[in-house]
């Protein structure tokens, strides 16, 4: 296969170039806010010299713990410049969620909302954070800042530090295609929560794959909608990154869950191109007002599907809505967003990723020994190499071996192609659990319920979900003589995890189906909650 070319440049070079070319073109709306190229770049440069000024240095990870703002995008752009590694993290996370992620990554900053001031101290206290930069919002605007107040050192004011009216003079330390970019949350292959480390390279590379991918339809400086969270990796890339380099206005829907936010945005922005999920799709399907917005969501030319498998009544469905396509891709986190899409021109095929994307190679193996390739139209495990692929997993030097071997990342995932070059995914070997593209490791949830009195052994893992792709579910054997009352046990699981990963079910069972060597068999026990379901 003939390489994929791309410019050997960092991610912050996109925004310089669309600066320089574009300084008065749109970069961002959100709400009544509107910044110009010009100013997104100052912007960025003013983190850049903020953090290097409190002394963040090259190499540090800083964390990011913002919804869809437009300091969202600076600071992403900005840590960058200064030679830093974005760790994103989800602005609903518990005070728990958080301290994982912050411990896993080594964050010694953090970027956070003044809703989570509560948490801060205990932040400060139990991990490797040492300073903290607060966004502090009025009226749900970003527009006015109001200052941090309180005499704690290691708790600054967002508009005092980042302040693009005062910047000094501290040089910027060169930084290369080869150094880290990002640490993204992945389960990988075996299901527990860490690092994928993505360089600057492989997120330019799967930019510009994309923009190739989107060539025949047009949209190089058309607006995108981005309702997709920009501290997942998707939105990072497809939404943020694509829309830099394409010279478009970025559209910033706050959360993806605010309907009425999105179509209005829709109807004042006009976006052509909006990567989503299945169920945001459906969810505007369903949406009483929607049938207001018709006209304006028919200025949308392009969606692309992922996260979870796409169903074909909401593509049919959605498609009819706008009279546009949705493309169907498939991604993971160490690729560091997606490898295959159907195409906007060509064939459809019901069910299928499509074909890799330019310069991705891929090969399915038997699932035992993972080296002998099996033959066309037999499910085997998908293995990929390209350009995009991570470097590995931070501070996790066997599961990086384990996962990386030989230049093929190992995704973990079942597929078969057809003779026209199109990949189904027919299931995976991992046990994590996609909802709605957020990740769930069942340990997180088995942990938390562990803690609950009387709870003597806890398994949690995904059933299938129309919408969601899947949903947590929960089960747990008692202590003898204990009596454990699951509505206050799930009251217990909302104390310590996010919304998305609370058990959709919650049973007690009698026994945990093992296996000789002790193991949980997931699997047994999934089978039988869906049967119950039929």
């Amino acid at each position: 296969m003939k390489p994929f070319q791309f410019p050997p440049i960092t991610v912050p070079d996109l925004l310089t170039a669309a600066a320089g070319e574009a300084p008065e073109s749109p970069a961002l709306y959100y709400q009544q806010i509107s910044w110009t190229y010009a100013r997104l770049a100052a912007e960025a440069d003013a983190v850049s010299t903020g953090l290097l000024d409190m002394g963040i240095r090259k190499g540090d990870r800083v964390a990011v713990m913002l919804p869809n703002l437009p300091e969202f995008v600076a600071s992403y752009f900005g840590i960058l410049r200064m030679g830093g590694i974005v760790v994103a993290i989800n602005p609903t996370y518990t005070v728990d969620e958080v301290l994982r992620s912050l411990n896993t990554s080594g964050a010694v900053c953090l970027i956070a909302l003044e809703t989570q001031r509560t948490n801060f101290q205990q932040i400060l206290a139990d991990s490797p954070v040492e300073q903290i930069v607060v966004l502090a919002e009025e009226g749900g605007s970003t527009s006015a800042q109001a200052g941090v107040g309180g005499k704690d050192q290691q708790i600054h004011s967002y508009p005092a530090v980042f302040n693009a009216d005062n910047l000094s003079q501290t040089r910027l330390p060169p930084v290369s295609p080869e150094d880290p970019a990002i640490f993204q949350f992945s389960g990988g292959t075996t299901g527990t929560p860490k690092a994928a480390v993505g360089l600057h390279k492989n997120i330019v590379a799967n930019v510009y794959q994309f923009r190739e991918l989107l060539k025949p339809a047009s949209l190089e400086g058309s607006p995108i909608l981005a309702a997709i969270p920009l501290f997942h990796v998707y939105g990072m890339v497809l939404a943020m990154s694509l829309g830099v380099l394409m010279r478009s206005a970025i559209v910033l829907i706050r959360s993806g869950g605010d309907l009425p936010a999105l179509l209005k945005g829709v109807r004042q922005h006009h976006p052509v191109f909006f990567p989503g999920v299945p169920n945001l799709y459906a969810g505007l399907l369903r949406h009483p007002l929607t049938r207001e917005y018709t006209a304006d969501l028919q200025t949308i030319k392009v969606c692309i599907s992922g996260s979870t498998p796409l169903p074909a009544a909401i593509q049919n469905g959605f498609e009819k809505l706008i009279q546009g396509r949705i493309l169907e891709g498939f991604g993971l986190s160490e690729a560091p967003t997606a490898t295959h899409c159907n195409p906007v021109t060509g064939k459809w095929k019901v069910g299928s990723i499509g074909p890799p994307l330019p310069g991705v190679e891929c090969r399915l193996v038997d699932l035992e020994t993972q080296l002998i390739d099996v033959p066309a139209g037999m499910p085997g495990e998908l293995l990929i190499r390209g350009p995009q692929v991570m470097a590995g997993y931070h501070g996790k030097p066997e599961e990086t071996r384990e996962t990386l071997k030989d230049g093929w990342l190992h995704t973990g995932d079942i597929a078969t192609v057809d003779a026209d070059g199109y990949y189904f995914i027919k299931g995976r070997k991992k046990d994590l659990i996609k909802v709605g593209g957020f990740q769930v490791w069942p340990q997180e949830i088995e942990d938390v319920l562990l803690k609950y009195p009387g709870v003597k052994e806890a398994a949690a893992a995904g059933i299938p979900h129309e919408l969601l792709g899947e949903v947590p579910c929960a089960w747990i054997t008692v202590e003898a003589g204990a009596v454990v009352d699951l509505s206050l046990l799930l009251e217990h699981c909302k104390q310590h995890l996010a919304r998305y990963k609370l058990p959709e079910k919650l049973r007690i069972v009698d026994k945990m189906p093992r296996s000789t060597v002790g193991k949980v068999l997931r699997r047994e026990i999934i089978a039988a909650e869906i049967k119950n379901l039929e």
